[in-house]
């Protein structure tokens, strides 16, 4: 596999899933340049953005058990990939391929050069499905349900995709409408309160909240009634 890197190209010569890492989206729309979008590094790593919760102090335990059998079924899956026999249910090969020409498309808009390998990753996670229930067979639903993982990707992708070159307002307005839509009906105090102290700064920098949430209404992303922010509709 040749990794074009910029200003640093490399060959992979045994490419495999090797880290597994957690962070905030925007902290990682930060870490990324507008430049790794069409090298093909945001295509290699698999993203997952959930939907946005309150903070927590401390995260809950890490299921041990549960880490222990992902890494056995991941070290099968290596195998698998590089010459284990896996064969193939009825059907999976047409519905594969009607996946490929669904993946070929989402690479034809701006950005979508990202998701050049998610055909790839509906296979891998397709084997990991049926390693997982010990099986050497894959079937339609192994591949259905991997198609299902490939597209949270595919949208965790875009989301972040959307971040890379955002400037530090268009990040804070972001978290702004966030923190509406999660919990609307709420002041202008409490939003002030679900802002980190870095993005205050940000808020202070650009004339303060009351501005920025008129900025926000004005470009009908929410709106205010009874006292409150609301979602826009």
């Amino acid at each position: 596999m040749e990794n074009h890197t910029l200003g640093n190209p490399i060959r992979v010569e045994q490419p495999a899933a090797s880290l597994l890492g957690d962070s905030t989206e925007e902290a990682l729309g930060k870490v990324f340049r507008p430049e790794a979008v069409g090298t093909g590094l945001l295509g290699r790593i698999w993203v997952f953005i959930g939907d946005r919760g309150d903070p927590i102090a401390i995260p809950p335990p890490v299921d041990k058990q549960r880490m222990k059998q992902l890494a056995s079924n991941l070290v099968a899956l290596a195998e698998a990939h590089n010459g284990c026999t896996m064969t193939l249910g009825a059907g999976v090969e047409s519905f594969y391929d009607d996946i490929y020409s669904e993946v070929f498309k989402l690479q034809q808009v701006p950005g979508g050069e990202v998701h050049a390998r998610l055909g790839d990753t509906v296979w891998k996670v397709a084997m990991l499905y049926a390693l997982t229930d010990d099986r050497r067979r894959i079937e339609v639903d192994d591949v259905e349900s991997a198609w299902e993982v490939a597209r949270y990707i595919r949208v965790s992708r875009d989301r972040l995709v959307g971040r890379v070159g955002q400037s530090e307002l268009d990040r804070v307005l972001e978290r702004i409408e966030d923190i509406v839509n999660a919990h609307p009906r709420i002041g202008t105090g409490y939003i002030g309160q679900h802002l980190s102290k870095h993005q205050r700064s940000v808020v202070n920098d650009h004339g303060g909240l009351k501005r920025l949430l008129r900025r926000l209404e004005d470009d009908e992303r929410i709106t205010q009634r009874n006292g409150g922010w609301y979602p826009f509709s």
